[in-house]
């Protein structure tokens, strides 16, 4: 009867030994080779793969999963606002788009004000309206992210900013990096938007900003180099409070007031620079402030006299830099 060898793949014609390897272990012609090895490895691959695509879906499925627990309140107009923390005390936050069948479109002023425990935030796009502080002292904030279909917000690079693009809303307190270059386009430094962002060291403000809101860079501990361009005209109140290793400063041309506690803390300041004919220094402007030892102001004597900073708190000790024509 002839027989197959596996080895040599060939046909044998007569019982006995392979003349081709001498293969003892022939098999009958209709049996095909034996591939259990094969066949095990391969129900192997196909388990493992399974397996790793199941942990896929249910990992997508619960990163992507609505979070259940927060606090709500009806708006006039029927829709609804994230009013609070609520019951959630998860890290990751995915606002849900709908609730009790209508939109969520706005997120309240100090609605997760002290969540210290987010990492994440994810915004639908169905919110509309992002009132300030609502991420006030965030501190463990990572990234933001938002819908793409979103017509009023986007996140760059984990970034919070306006849709155009003119507004930059929030920075994630413990983003890596120490180093942030604010994108050309931007005009407003909104409230508190690098509030607490302990870990960056320098900030580059494009000469398209005009306004550093309030407590814009509030409690940045570490950071020590921030150039104020020309093209900034207003400085509202404590926009560098607690920025404790900040050196020196210069207040550009355009700015006329120095508002209350708008350095407030800033223990390591030696020098301010005062580039136009600065009018108004508010109450606390310059609290604890006690290593600034030169001031420079571009207006004259009278100018300078004529500033009410009883209330300011500037170190007595301060020596005064004046362009005095009178």
């Amino acid at each position: 009867m002839a027989k197959y060898c596996a080895k040599c793949r060939t046909f044998v014609h007569e019982e006995g030994i392979c003349p081709g390897c001498g293969n003892h272990q022939l098999e009958k012609i209709g049996k095909k080779p034996k591939k259990r090895k094969a066949k095990k490895l391969v129900l192997v691959c196909v388990a493992l793969g399974a397996l790793t695509l199941l942990t896929i879906v249910l990992l997508w499925v619960n990163i992507n999963r609505y979070s259940e627990g927060l606090s709500y309140a009806l708006l006039d107009n029927g829709t609804y606002e994230v009013s609070g923390i609520g019951s959630f005390n998860g890290t990751r936050l995915n606002i849900p788009p709908e609730y009790n069948g209508a939109p969520v479109t706005q997120i309240r002023k100090n609605a997760f004000k002290g969540c210290r425990e987010l990492t994440e935030i994810k915004i639908p796009k169905s919110v509309t309206d992002i009132r300030n502080w609502a991420f006030e002292n965030c501190t463990g904030l990572k990234k933001f992210e938002v819908d793409k279909k979103n017509e009023k917000y986007v996140s760059i690079d984990g970034v919070l900013f306006t849709k155009d693009k003119t507004r930059i809303i929030a920075y994630p307190p413990v983003k890596r990096g120490s180093v942030y270059e604010i994108p050309q386009g931007v005009s407003i430094i909104g409230t508190f938007a690098f509030s607490s962002c302990k870990g960056l060291t320098e900030i580059e403000i494009p000469d398209s900003v005009t306004t550093i809101e309030y407590g814009a860079f509030e409690k940045c501990f570490n950071l020590r180099n921030v150039e104020i361009p020309d093209s900034v005209t207003e400085i509202e109140i404590c926009a560098f409070e607690n920025c404790r290793s900040l050196t020196e400063i210069k207040i550009p041309k355009g700015v006329t007031e120095i508002k209350s506690w708008t350095f407030s803390g800033c223990k390591g300041l030696t020098e301010i620079k005062m580039s136009g004919i600065v009018t108004s220094i508010e109450t606390g402007a310059f609290h604890e402030c006690d290593s600034l030892a030169d001031i420079y102001y571009a207006g004259s004597i009278s100018q300078w006299n004529a500033i009410d900073k009883k209330d300011s708190n500037i170190p007595a000790s301060a020596i005064f830099h004046l362009n005095s024509n009178d």
